[in-house]
């Protein structure tokens, strides 16, 4: 007969082996786009496991969309869409992207799998301008198109999993167990990292492709990391955010150098972006 560890693990493992699926078989065809690939078998199988992502996003929408959260002006969620739609243009993957704006004083973006990006209010209002507001988006939409969330979802599954097993250890290893434990915390850590690091790279390759500024990301994670590095509450978590924000600036540093210049940038915010942070100006003070 099964234990009750032996059954919860089992359950965890089970749990994760949709998005086990969507990571491990998360071909180039589907970042191409299901409707791209030559064996129809595999674009059933992708249009299958993009649909669990869908169902998932919708679930996590549905917490984070209560009543009040939502800023609810059309012309402000208007334009910021426009700006990813153009991104999304140029970006190899064919999931729609809808932005919301929160209406939150924080400053943080995030994306949900099936395509659903957040900005708070406290972001825009940060930003000097539209190439700026392009960074963030491409780097969203690169989250997206890499599918981080469902990857992500797998390493937490069995880094809860092989900590289950640490606890199961104790009789016949005693505490020891548990640097096991410790350093799957610091592979997790190591692959979020690396996910950032893949989301620059490629959000950097749609920005440029989309006509931005490519400098507007340097300058756009300048800014974040030092909004990040001011918490008085966390002195060891900002020196070591502090470390691995240097690394992502030095290789998006040395990505955008290498990129052949095409146009001339203006560093004045375009008269879209002033009429758009007025709007947001008018619609906080209500």
């Amino acid at each position: 007969m099964m234990r009750p560890m032996d059954r919860r693990f089992v359950c965890i493992l089970l749990g994760c082996l949709p998005w086990a699926a969507i990571c491990t078989v998360m071909s180039p065809a589907i970042a191409a786009g299901p409707g791209q690939t030559s064996n129809p078998s595999l674009a059933q199988r992708d249009i299958y496991l993009l649909r669990l992502e869908e169902r998932a996003g919708l679930r996590l929408a549905l917490r984070i969309e209560q009543p009040g959260t939502l800023l609810q002006d059309p012309a402000v969620l208007a334009y910021v869409n426009r700006v990813a739609e153009r991104i999304q243009a140029k970006s190899n993957s064919n999931e729609q992207v809808i932005v919301k704006v929160l209406a939150y004083p924080a400053i943080n973006a995030f994306s949900l799998p099936g395509g659903r990006i957040y900005l708070t209010v406290g972001l825009l209002q940060r930003l000097a301008n539209e190439d700026e507001l392009a960074a963030v988006l491409s780097h969203e939409i690169a989250h997206v198109a890499n599918h981080d969330w469902a990857n992500q979802r797998i390493q937490l599954a069995l880094l809860r999993a092989r900590q289950r097993g640490a606890w199961r250890d104790i009789p016949s290893r005693g505490l020891g167990a548990f640097g096991r434990s410790r350093n799957d915390a610091r592979v997790l850590t190591a692959w979020r990292w690396r996910a950032e690091e893949e989301a620059d790279t490629r959000g950097l390759d749609y920005l440029y492709r989309a006509g931005y500024d490519p400098l507007a990301f340097v300058s756009l994670l300048k800014k974040l990391s030092t909004i990040e590095n001011q918490n008085p509450l966390w002195p060891q978590v900002n020196a070591q955010n502090s470390g691995e924000m240097a690394v992502r600036l030095a290789t998006l540093e040395n990505r955008v150098s290498s990129l052949p210049v095409r146009k001339r940038h203006h560093k004045k915010p375009s008269k879209k972006f002033v009429k758009m942070e007025r709007r947001l100006g008018v619609v906080i003070k209500r």
